[in-house]
């Protein structure tokens, strides 16, 4: 998240996601095989604001 934080400060038009594997499927690192989902609700999700 702090990366992606840092590629939006310095006018980035975007960004990219290796090891696309890892982010979907269970193992050591990631046991729930959530990891892109969580990328997604704290990098991406726009809240409305005043929420």
């Amino acid at each position: 998240i702090e990366k992606i934080n840092v590629a939006r400060a310095s006018g980035a038009d975007g960004i990219i996601l290796f090891s696309y594997d890892f982010t979907i499927k269970p193992g050591e690192l990631n046991p729930a095989g959530d990891y892109l989902e969580r990328i997604r609700q704290s990098a991406f999700d726009l809240k409305p604001p005043g929420k």
